[in-house]
């Protein structure tokens, strides 16, 4: 068990501490939450040549959404729009030879951001 003494410490009657919380519950006033850069709208996508006949030759699974190539095309358009990279990277442009990757139905599909537009090299069956 555990008392608070007339000091205002607290004194340990043997017993093992079983929580620590900051009573207090004390937040700087400058502390802040948004580090990673916010996604305001989405960006916009192209495709390279090749990637975008690659993706004619993939099959979209049963998947009804993406049923057709163009409802497959405009799935995976719509999710890379989002930038589905980490939260650190989203809204920024990549580095030089940097290509990201992500799996969207039937295909592993590659891409790269440069001046802020996502840009498709690559659709492969996976």
């Amino acid at each position: 068990m555990h008392t608070k003494s007339d000091n205002g410490g607290i004194e340990n009657s043997g017993e093992p501490i079983r929580s620590c919380k900051n009573s207090q519950n004390e937040t700087p006033a400058e502390a802040r939450c948004d580090w990673a850069t916010p996604l305001k709208d989405g960006l916009e996508v192209a495709w390279n040549t090749d990637a975008q006949q690659r993706l004619n030759e993939i099959e979209p699974d049963n998947d009804l959404v993406a049923s057709g190539s163009l409802g497959f095309k405009r799935l995976i358009q719509q999710t890379l729009a989002q930038d589905p990279r980490p939260a650190h990277a989203r809204g920024k442009d990549g580095k030089q030879g940097q290509y990201w990757g992500v799996m969207i139905g039937a295909a592993h599909v590659r891409f790269k951001v440069e001046s802020g537009v996502v840009v498709i090299v690559a659709a492969e069956p996976h």
